[in-house]
């Protein structure tokens, strides 16, 4: 079940033609039954209004790859479109004790396309600063790259993070 406020904004989003809806997932709780039941809700509003769904797993929190290769099946069951590694935003404590995010990591790339084939798109996103990485993720098997680095990338210099 959708909550009012996440189903309100759908809608604001469908009424206004939107082409693709983008959702987080929370697998750390560990109710993949739940998680299950959300991304179907979110998927069902989305495709009953000619719109894609994109979940987005923020790869940073999750720490076992198992969970990612499981929401990947799930997503790829359910008929979802893409499937994202994070907004770029989800910091956690690096080694270095700063707060930071690695966002698309290789290792995440690869087994995200491992486990959704081609049936469902990969979108590597978060801490795509060079056209290095840019090309380096595109060979691993992402069909979409989100960065906020794209001028610098295009220039071929090296994007700065936020």
């Amino acid at each position: 079940m959708i909550p009012k406020l996440v189903f309100s904004f759908i809608a604001v989003c469908l009424l206004s033609a939107c082409a693709t809806l983008q959702t987080p997932v929370d697998p750390t709780l560990g109710d993949w039954d739940y998680v299950i039941r959300d991304i179907t809700a979110v998927f069902d509003v989305a495709s009953s209004n000619g719109a894609l769904l994109k979940v987005i797993f923020e790869t940073d929190y999750i720490t076992s790859p198992t969970s990612i290769t499981k929401l990947c099946e799930i997503c790829t069951n359910i008929g979802v479109a893409f499937v994202k590694t994070s907004t770029g935003f989800g910091y956690t404590k690096q080694p270095s004790g700063d707060y930071n995010y690695a966002g698309a990591r290789d290792d995440d790339i690869i087994r995200m396309c491992d486990a959704c084939g081609s049936q469902v798109g990969v979108k590597a996103s978060g801490g795509i600063r060079s056209a290095e990485d840019a090309h380096r993720l595109a060979e691993l098997g992402a069909t979409r790259l989100g960065t906020s680095a794209s001028q610098a990338i295009a220039g071929g210099t090296q994007g700065s993070s936020y």
